[in-house]
């Protein structure tokens, strides 16, 4: 049986990277990012090599992460491998919707289901 990973961040950079890599070794794909676009870009080149998903939202946002999650198909539910790559780096303060420094937000916070 295929493994799955679960991939935050997974347009640009070590996310990326990372995705390309676990494809060469056939591993399933769930692609988390906030630009769909790139989404599909990945996607499209990586579905020649293993099962690609696309997941598009904002870690930022706890009700759009539960939301997008919930919608995993059933072949793509089992997660084996978990890299939680979405990450900023802000100078200036900002916050987020909920009112969270942005940096803990996106690179500290871990959502809990209520």
């Amino acid at each position: 049986m295929k493994k799955t990973a679960l991939i935050t961040g997974a347009t640009s950079g070590i996310g990326k990277a990372t995705a390309h890599e676990f494809a060469k070794h056939g591993i399933n794909l769930v692609l988390c990012g906030r630009r769909q676009q790139r989404l599909d870009s990945i996607k499209k080149a990586l579905s020649k090599e293993t099962d690609v998903y696309t997941l598009n939202f904002d870690v930022r946002d706890r009700e759009k992460t539960l939301e997008a999650i919930s919608t995993l198909p059933k072949e793509f539910q089992n997660i084996d491998i978990l890299i939680n790559n979405a990450g900023v780096l802000r100078t200036k303060r900002t916050e987020t919707e909920d009112g969270l420094e942005m940096n803990f937000a996106v690179n500290r916070k871990r959502w809990k289901k209520k």
